[in-house]
């Protein structure tokens, strides 16, 4: 008993001393409430986290700003990580050989996710009163600093003629240059020419000859 009350004086020293005591012991189930608040918060965090990973998927968007007309490249494109919306028929990563060689009938800013529906056959990507034409033709008859969005004179040389300069050759018109590639293998360039509708057929022609010739306007 001795023993029972020495213990029991060690706990509790006066009324003062209990009512901390209790004050403790009622604070607690707020600590215990706040840890099983911030548990429960991390796994919610958790199965978010888990869920938007597992629906994301890895889509194509164009990397820089695209312009009608342009046929597309691989260079175009860039892989990013989004939330499709089951009601868009977007292209995946591992599906650009569906758009590469194709036209975008319409401007595209920075970063727009692609479909198919933005794009088209070369021929056929028209702008009111222009037709867009392919040109293969070798390298060394382009103007050395060529590039998309040139504007450029065309020419028909007359007879052999390759120098492009007026004198040479009759002037078709002018044209846009919507994109270059490379013929892959051969020295050759594929230029995608946005062209007055009224000049197509002589243009054309030109190209059949062998006698469209390319000069930047300016130079």
């Amino acid at each position: 008993m001795v023993a029972t009350a020495e213990r029991a004086s060690q706990v509790v020293q006066g009324p003062e001393e209990f009512e901390q005591l209790i004050s403790r012991r009622r604070r607690r189930p707020g600590w215990i409430l706040a840890g099983i608040a911030m548990v429960v918060l991390s796994m919610l965090i958790g199965v978010l986290l888990f869920t938007w990973t597992a629906t994301t998927q890895k889509m194509l968007a164009v990397n820089e700003e695209i312009v009608a007309g342009h046929i597309m490249t691989s260079e175009d494109l860039r892989v990013v990580d989004v939330n499709p919306d089951s009601s868009f028929a977007w292209i995946r990563a591992d599906q650009q050989d569906k758009i590469i060689g194709l036209a975008a009938k319409g401007n595209m800013p920075e970063g727009t996710l692609i479909s198919e529906g933005l794009f088209t056959e070369p021929s056929l990507a028209l702008i009111e009163g222009k037709v867009n034409i392919p040109y293969a033709v070798e390298e060394s008859q382009l103007p050395f600093t060529l590039d998309d969005g040139s504007p450029v004179r065309m020419y028909s040389v007359v007879g052999d003629s390759n120098d492009g300069q007026q004198g040479g050759a009759a002037l078709l018109g002018t044209a846009r240059v919507v994109s270059i590639a490379r013929v892959e293998g051969t020295p050759r360039r594929l230029v995608s020419l946005l062209v007055d509708a009224d000049a197509e057929a002589q243009v054309l022609q030109a190209i059949a000859d062998n006698k469209l010739r390319l000069v930047l306007i300016g130079n």
